[in-house]
Order: structure tokens, then sequence, then C-alpha cells
């Protein structure tokens, strides 16, 4: 206000803030874990998608936009779509909101022994090569391990030698823990025919090549003198250790700031 000129000097942008500060902390109070709210996507980042949610913003994690793989938000999310999400945290010291897309669908797991039976030949695309063996998505949010010992009768010191990322192959499910969203898988016996008693066997032939594997963030590999860093390779729920075949998956769930980003 300018008394000298009689002028009263008013900011649209500073009453909008206000607003928006106070939409906020109502927003902030009400919000509990678990609900389910609709909200519009208002950022793509690397790492995850923002949404609005009516006044604050939470942030949806890389690993809870979908149960299966995705490198980036954009290939599940846009700039302007409306979706619902689930809120996994709320902290109201920090002002931060971590929601999840995935969690509003159905868990594939949660169904894998109705639709798949040790025995089945699946059709199924190679995703990643580890040293000790080849992952396959069956369908999204449902990958399986192909272990070395199981690509091929033929012995062989790398899964590259075999089968390459992004591959359209024909497997032969060995062994099923839904609990433990692990998958064991075969090439080799999908292209023998399959005679293994899988009643009598209960999974895949162990190799027996001498090497030991463990799979996490900086795991070492040792195979014979010679020994490697295995990346992090997160792509399940839980953690793989070879020789059984595995569903790992990893990444926390992701929150954002309240606020502008």
């Amino acid at each position: 206000m300018n008394r000298r000129r009689n002028r009263l000097i008013l900011s649209e942008r500073a009453a909008a803030q206000e607003r928006r500060a106070q939409q906020k902390d109502r927003l902030l109070s009400e919000l509990q874990a678990g609900e389910v709210r609709h909200g519009r996507v208002s950022s793509l980042t690397d790492f995850g998608a923002f949404v609005d949610l009516g006044g604050a913003d939470g942030l949806i994690h890389l690993s809870e936009l979908s149960w299966g793989q995705v490198q980036h938000p954009s290939q599940v999310l846009r700039v302007g779509q409306e979706v619902d999400v689930r809120v996994v945290t709320v902290d109201r010291e920090t002002k931060k909101i971590g929601l999840s897309l995935k969690q509003v669908e159905e868990n594939p797991w949660t169904r894998i022994e109705q639709k798949y039976h040790v025995g089945d030949t699946v059709p199924a695309k190679i995703t990643k090569l580890a040293q000790f063996g080849a992952f396959a998505e069956l369908e999204p949010g449902v990958e399986g391990l192909v272990h070395i010992s199981e690509l091929s009768d033929e012995r062989i010191t790398h899964p590259k030698q075999v089968v390459r990322e992004g591959e359209d192959v024909l497997l032969r499910i060995i062994k099923i823990e839904p609990q433990r969203h692990r998958l064991g898988l075969s090439l080799r016996q999908a292209e023998d025919g399959g005679d293994y008693d899988y009643a009598a066997g209960g999974g895949f032939e162990p190799w027996s090549g001498g090497s030991s594997y463990s799979f996490g963030g900086g795991a070492a590999v040792a195979n014979g003198d010679e020994g490697a860093e295995l990346g992090e390779a997160a792509v399940g729920d839980t953690d793989v250790e070879a020789p059984e075949a595995g569903e790992p998956e990893a990444a926390a769930n992701g929150t954002a700031r309240v606020g502008d980003h």
C-alpha cells in the first residue's frame, strides 16, 4: 500500500501461493497411508513421477510405477494424465508424500500358481544377462531365472553364448516359489521336449561348474581363480541367490517434498 500516492498494490501470484500453502496443510492433515487418491501427473523425472493430489505433490518412485520393469516414467505415464494412486507414506514434518501406482493394481504373483504350473512351456522375453544365467519375463511383473546350466546341453561360460537381451524364447517352468517371487526356468528342457522328472527333482539340476554366485549390489562372483563384480540388478521383490531360480526385486518407495519442484 502506497498511502502517499493513494495506491493499493495487489499480487495475484502471492495470493495463489498462499492458497496453495493452505491446501497443502489441509491435505497433509487428511492423508492416510493405504488410502487411494485421485490426482494429475504434474511432471516426470528420471527417478519417478510427481502427482498433484489437489494442492500437494507426491512422488511415485520408479519402482512403484508398475509390477513390470520400467526404465523411465514416460513408458507408463504422461504429464497431465489423471491417475488413481495409493498413498504409501506421509511425512508431515518434512512434508513428503510417497505414492504408488502399481499397488492400485493386482500383484501378478498372487495368481501365479493358478496361471502357471511346473512343466508348462511358455513364451518369454530375455530381459537381463548375468554371469550365472539369464532373466526372462513371462508377463509384466513376472520374471524368472534361467540358470546357466539350464540354457544349453553344451557347456557354456556365459549366457550370451546362447541368448541375448530382448530375445523371444520358449521356456519350461521347472520351479515356482510364489511367496519368494521366484521362478526357475529352462531353455534346454523346452528344446529337448522335457523328459525331466519334476516331482522327483523339484527344480533344475545343479550345475557342476564349480562356481559360486551371489546376486546383489557389489556382490563378488567367483569363477575358478577369477573374480568379478556384479552390478545391482533388481527385477523382483527378493534377492536371487544362485543356483536357485529367482525373482529379485529391489528399490524402496520414493517420497517427494510437497511443493514446487
